[in-house]
């Protein structure tokens, strides 16, 4: 897990990044398929704008997100669509 200040350090090394806010680290396992493709960060953020988590494409666009407990089926969709087939 990694802990920068900014969003946009997640993004620096290009790849995508599913950003979970809660304290139950609830996409934590379904982030790992896709590991190498997606960076995975979560915890308490300053400003969550509503949301519980993000699925942040390398562009910086917001390619997924969730309102509520995050539904690790509709994020591997999601995941999938933008970064492939997941590796396991």
């Amino acid at each position: 897990m990694v802990r920068p200040r900014r969003s946009t350090d997640l993004l620096h090394q290009g790849q995508g990044v599913a950003l979970d806010f809660g304290t139950d680290r609830a996409l934590q396992a379904a982030a790992k398929a896709w590991a190498g493709r997606i960076r995975y960060a979560a915890g308490p953020v300053r400003d969550d704008l509503g949301l519980r988590a993000v699925l942040i494409r390398p562009d910086g666009v917001v390619a997924w997100a969730s309102e509520h407990t995050p539904d690790s089926h509709a994020f591997e969709q999601a995941a999938a669509q933008w970064f492939g087939t997941p590796e396991n």
